[in-house]
């Protein structure tokens, strides 16, 4: 016999909408996230999918009969409330944390709409929409403590791969050290952070779930489709390396640059596609879509404790009023500052000192992702060169993982030999710099290099703790610590990066390389305002 459905009453209806503008919330925060990421901008696809993943099972829900479970769901929508509205109290958005703020805003979601359907329909419906509810996570990036070791690991294996079988093919290629750098005859071969593997890895991994998904697969198959799906990254991305070095040698370099080099990339996405959809076709040995039962009887949903109801609604009222409350009160303490920059107008010459612009490679513009950024080659007139290199974001969210020289340049096959710091004097104060002796082989080279976030200079604790953040326990406990930093910490100024370089070494070549510092730092607070000390 067939029944009619009920729809839910008002109070349900104002609850729904409650948890509908906080999922918006953070959707338009991710929407700004990707802003600073584009390379994670095709990830609305995730959103699409899972939007569309809860509507094809509507039909089925309505089938299902339902038993709601109101004290758990209470508990789980009450924590989800509290650390939504934790989220926004914290001065995370703006300490360059956005990423870890999505994470937890998203858990929170989460966990607030599971206890909802629970004291709603129960546990059934639950587990009914748990993969649009899980899949979102694809949407995020990775934490910075399991991207940065994941994305060392797949270059040093890419790298190595692709030289073993350049080498089996019949090419000359070296590698320097443990560098991520192929030498061949046509030119070097970087595999940078964007060659890694890591943006395909997320992106096919999101697909394989989304197939096993379509598919109907169970948790057994899908999870095996998902682990399966790893090594065809990590082949597919060996692939990409292989071609750009035979492409090179045989058509130059420019064949495997700008746009030649964004179209083998998304040619090998599709190839891992296709390994993927291979896979689960064999692991698919039944129908390819499950069925919507066809049934006449829809089962009436009961109303629920009218009771059980109203506190659904407070719970949620409460949240997302406190929630607001904080949200009004960081907007003048959340500051992504706007950064108009222009190296350009830095001067060709500085006193002795002769600049030539030189232009920058699109890998390196894609990695750093800076706001501004310039490479200018200074000659002197007893015919010392050095390397400049200035790179600026307006904001840390904006910065891109955390680039220094004992990162950059060992991943070159370069070998610390000596650390020290020098004094960079300059009319209004003394920059405190870090300075560096490397090797490769015979070459030698000397970097004189400092960072700032506005008119703070790093120090040797800043430049630790960015380090600690690239992996381990020790991350994890400083990325804690920075979620109750004061809000008036600079780490919301904008962040400049000094480099200056040159490939020689000897005590006359530092004093060179400090009066050039001394001679830039007066220009660079003239270009950057906000770079001078505060009177």
């Amino acid at each position: 016999m067939a029944m009619r459905f009920q729809q839910p009453i008002p109070i349900v209806w104002c609850s729904m909408a409650l948890l509908v503008a906080g999922i918006a919330s953070w959707v338009f925060a991710l929407v700004q996230f990707w802003g600073t990421k584009p390379e994670y901008a095709d990830r609305f696809l995730i959103l699409l999918g899972s939007a569309y993943a809860t509507y094809s099972l509507f039909p089925i829900a309505r089938t299902m009969r339902i038993h709601p479970r109101p004290i758990i769901g209470f508990v789980l929508l009450s924590l989800g409330m509290m650390l939504h509205s934790l989220a926004y109290l914290l001065p995370m958005r703006g300490t360059g944390m956005l990423s870890v703020w999505l994470w937890l805003v998203v858990l929170a979601l989460q966990l607030a709409v599971a206890g909802f359907v629970l004291a709603r329909f129960g546990s059934q419906h639950l587990r009914h929409f748990a993969f649009p509810v899980l899949f979102v996570w694809f949407a995020l990036q990775p934490p910075t403590m399991l991207l940065n070791p994941l994305q060392a690991r797949l270059q040093a294996a890419t790298t190595s791969s692709a030289e073993s079988c350049l080498k089996t093919i019949g090419y000359e290629v070296k590698r320097p050290g443990m560098s991520y750098e192929l030498l061949l005859p046509g030119g070097n071969l970087g595999v940078v952070e964007t060659c890694s593997g890591v943006r395909s890895l997320t992106a096919l991994t999101a697909l394989a779930a989304f197939i096993a998904f379509w598919r109907s697969f169970g948790p057994v198959r899908g999870f095996a489709l998902l682990v399966l799906s790893i090594p065809v990254v990590v082949a597919t991305n060996i692939l990409r390396v292989i071609l750009s070095g035979i492409i090179q040698e045989n058509f130059g370099q420019e064949a495997i640059r700008g746009t030649n080099h964004e179209i083998l990339g998304f040619m090998m996405i599709f190839v891992g596609l296709g390994l993927i959809v291979m896979i689960a076709n064999i692991l698919n040995r039944h129908s390819m879509v499950e069925a919507v039962p066809k049934t006449s009887q829809v089962i009436q949903h009961a109303t629920g404790s009218t009771l059980w109801n109203h506190v659904i609604f407070v719970v949620l009222l409460l949240g997302c009023g406190v929630s607001i409350i904080g949200f009004i009160s960081n907007l003048s303490r959340d500051s992504s500052l706007p950064v108009l920059v222009e190296f350009e107008t830095l001067p060709e010459r500085l006193s002795d000192w002769h600049g030539k612009t030189l232009p920058i490679d699109p890998l390196i513009r894609d990695s750093l992702a800076p706001d501004a950024i310039l490479h200018r080659r200074y000659q002197n007139n007893i015919g010392v060169q050095a390397d400049i290199w200035l790179i600026a974001w307006s904001s840390p969210e904006a910065v891109r993982g955390y680039h220094h020289p004992d990162i950059c340049l060992p991943s070159r096959g370069f070998e610390v030999q000596r650390q020290w710091q020098e004094e960079v004097t300059t009319p209004c104060r003394t920059i405190k710099a870090r300075a560096r002796s490397l090797a490769r082989g015979p070459e030698k080279l000397t970097v004189l290099y400092w960072t700032q976030e506005g008119s703070r200079v790093w120090n040797a604790a800043d430049e630790e703790q960015a380090m600690s953040q690239l992996g381990g326990l020790r991350g994890l406990q400083q990325s804690i610590m920075q979620l109750f930093d004061s809000p008036a910490t600079s780490a919301r100024e904008p962040r400049l990066v000094v480099l200056i370089g040159s490939s020689a070494a000897g005590s006359q070549i530092q004093r060179n390389l400090v009066q050039l510092a001394e001679l830039l730092a007066p220009e660079l607070e003239r270009i950057c305002p906000w770079t001078r000390p505060m009177p």
